[in-house]
């Protein structure tokens, strides 16, 4: 298994931060901010295919290269996740709402945001066919000992930060793994 990071941007400008997380059997890509005029070090390809986007804060030199991620990844077959602070729903939704969806019929793109608090991650799906208007909540997860994604391959923890708002930092790694049967190993 593999971890690899890109910083998007130069220093004084814009930046993000561009993980890949490879298995072997599965690759995983997460954006962290989307910078302005910072992601055109990706290919087309490689945003098209990001899993989870994760927010520090809503500034505008860390949201200003939405419009380009998400015009590639509006119409993913498979859910993006966008998280983050405070106003997460309010900023995506309303981002997503502002272009015009009468050419998608049958599409099933759905986008899933989650907005970390104190003790508990709000959790909605907006769906494209919708045009992203309908918010669908799901139960919130608690939010306890940093932890907010766990799958097979990744592992993301956070902690709010103050920057005279609620502000996000991440810990991206890989999910630990072992490379043998423990209910063999307990028979020997």
């Amino acid at each position: 298994m593999s971890l690899a990071f890109t910083i998007l941007g130069k220093p004084g400008n814009d930046n993000s931060v561009f993980i890949k997380i490879d298995s072997g059997q599965k690759i995983t890509r997460v954006l962290l901010d989307t910078g302005a005029n910072c992601l055109y070090q990706l290919s087309r390809n490689e945003i098209a295919q990001i899993d989870h986007i994760c927010f520090s804060h809503y500034h505008m030199d860390h949201i200003c290269g939405f419009d380009t991620v998400f015009r590639l990844l509006y119409s993913k077959p498979e859910p993006v996740h966008f998280w983050g602070p405070t106003d997460t729903i309010k900023v995506v939704q309303s981002r997503a709402m502002g272009y015009t969806w009468n050419l998608v019929h049958g599409s099933r793109c759905q986008i899933v945001v989650h907005e970390i608090a104190q003790n508990t991650i709000r959790n909605v799906k907006l769906n494209l066919v919708e045009g992203f208007s309908i918010i669908h909540e799901d139960p919130p997860t608690p939010f306890i000992d940093n932890k907010i994604f766990l799958d097979e391959n990744l592992e993301i923890k956070g902690t709010i930060l103050d920057h005279k708002i609620d502000c996000m930092a991440y810990a991206i790694a890989e999910t630990a793994k072992s490379n043998f049967i423990e209910s063999e190993m307990e028979k020997m």
